[in-house]
């Protein structure tokens, strides 16, 4: 740990702990079938890695989604488009 004196007022020490990186595994998309009991937890995730984030362009985002998803999930967007509009659809 290091102290550190603010400027001014020499009697209060502020103490920082050192930065420790970590590298996390990598986390993946959990897959949905249409069970609507996994819904919650799918759509949670899903946003939180890909539906929410400003850098993934919409067409992206349809693809992660598709294959994500299988079974009665799968059935029912499979015949939208895979565009912007159709991501919009899909999800």
């Amino acid at each position: 740990m290091k102290e550190l004196e603010v400027a001014g007022a020499p009697e209060f020490n502020v103490t920082t702990e050192p930065s420790v990186k970590v590298k996390l595994p990598q986390l993946s998309i959990p897959k949905f079938s249409g069970n609507l009991q996994d819904w919650v937890i799918f759509k949670d995730t899903f946003l939180s890695l890909v539906g929410d984030s400003t850098t993934i362009p919409n067409i992206q985002k349809f693809h992660y989604l598709l294959s994500a998803i299988n079974g009665d999930a799968k059935r029912v967007i499979q015949h939208i488009p895979v565009s912007e509009q159709g991501s919009r659809v899909a999800w």
